[in-house]
């Protein structure tokens, strides 16, 4: 049966915003958009008063595994029945937050493949997962304090056979360790560059050959550039970009996305039980975090909203607090807005997602008031959330 979906506002992807807004959906797609229509008969109406509708929100970095503990190393020797449940207990609460898709970058133990198949089969909800398998990275203090979440790698044909092998395990996409890690045992340096430009280019050459995106975690400028000089489509973090804005600007005329993860250091610096030696290195960083995201803005690199979920105290479901950081740092609300559905659809290579338009997928939210007035009302509780034409909330 079609669903005709009215509201005082929707914002439709494309930078547009009607008002009022109407949506015809049936089945799994949208069929029309636009400021009014009539239903056709026998059509099911749904009206919102005093509210705005969105495409349901894009998270392109989070990490469903984990809970956001001050120390990740407490739950390294959690069972994988409890890891799953995890996993699905992180995936309910991002979808009642209004957030549709999520790309998973470094899971453990290759769960959250199997979690994929539990919600297949109707056996849990979740937002459409986009996942990554293990973090292919060099051999580093990073697989210990992440048990389960690494694929240590050494040399180009090894870096080949790990891509492959996240591949062969699922994988929609593939996420390398350009540089070292804030979260990391101290003595590792988030700046400092590791996979070498050679196995950077292999990683992404195989990828790519296999159909499959690349996501580069790069905090160091040597780390970016190597990565941005191998291809690959995103950036995660991105936080001594502002170092050299030739890259950036090469990441611009290249189409390299940035998804500069903002709230994860706040919560990794200032929360309590944080080790100190990791603690000190997010307090390091915080104002290069605010440069360089400016200088993306300023060069117009592509921004795509990612959170980091799972880092401490950056809890899943509170993903939409990403935006007001955002915004405070100089994006406008339409900007942080079109950052979290449209331009994180093309990120993640989703063309079919993050815009309300004909043929489109029927994924979209519904928030009382104005988000274009004030972007944290995208913080509340969504009045419903539409997955596939499914009502979930």
């Amino acid at each position: 049966m079609p669903i005709l979906v009215t509201a005082d506002a929707l914002i439709d992807g494309s930078g547009a915003a009607h008002r009022p807004g109407a949506l015809l959906l049936d089945g799994e797609r949208i069929v029309a958009v636009g400021d009014r229509f009539t239903a056709p008969s026998g059509a099911e109406r749904v009206h919102f008063d005093g509210a705005t509708i969105l495409p349901g929100l894009i998270d392109c970095h989070v990490h469903l595994s984990d809970a956001g503990l001050p120390d990740a190393t407490v739950q390294d020797r959690d069972p994988p029945a409890l890891r799953t449940l995890r996993i699905a207990e992180h995936a309910r609460r991002t979808l009642a937050a209004g957030f549709t898709t999520v790309r998973d970058v470094g899971g453990r133990d290759h769960l959250e493949f199997g979690f994929r198949r539990a919600v297949a089969e109707g056996l849990a909800r979740a937002p459409r997962l986009v996942l990554a398998g293990k973090v292919i990275s060099i051999t580093t203090a990073g697989a210990s304090a992440w048990q389960g979440m690494y694929r240590e790698a050494d040399g180009a044909p090894e870096v080949v056979k790990a891509v492959r092998e996240q591949v062969a395990a699922g994988a929609d996409v593939i996420k390398l360790m350009a540089t070292g890690a804030v979260l990391s045992p101290g003595h590792e340096r988030p700046g400092s560059a590791q996979l070498t430009a050679a196995e950077l280019r292999a990683a992404v050459e195989t990828a790519h050959t296999l159909g499959r995106r690349v996501a580069a975690h790069a905090h160091g400028i040597e780390g970016i550039r190597r990565a941005v000089d191998a291809r690959v489509d995103t950036i995660e973090h991105g936080t001594h970009l502002h170092e050299d804005r030739a890259v950036a600007r090469a990441m611009a005329e290249r189409g390299v996305f940035l998804v500069p993860t903002l709230k994860t250091l706040a919560g990794i610096a200032e929360g309590p039980g944080v080790p100190e030696e990791i603690a000190a290195k997010a307090r390091d960083r915080r104002a290069d975090r605010d440069a360089s995201f400016r200088t993306a803005l300023e060069e117009r690199v592509p921004i795509a909203m990612g959170t980091d979920a799972a880092t401490p105290f950056n809890r899943h479901g509170e993903n939409a607090q990403e935006l007001a950081i955002m915004v405070e740092l100089g994006m406008t609300p339409m900007a942080a807005i079109l950052a979290t559905t449209a331009v994180a659809g093309r990120a993640i290579g989703r063309e079919d997602i993050g815009v309300l338009a004909g043929g489109k997928l029927a994924d979209l939210a519904v928030w009382r008031g104005d988000p274009l007035a004030d972007v944290r009302i995208l913080e509340r509780p969504p009045l419903a959330v539409f997955l596939g034409g499914t009502r979930i909330v």
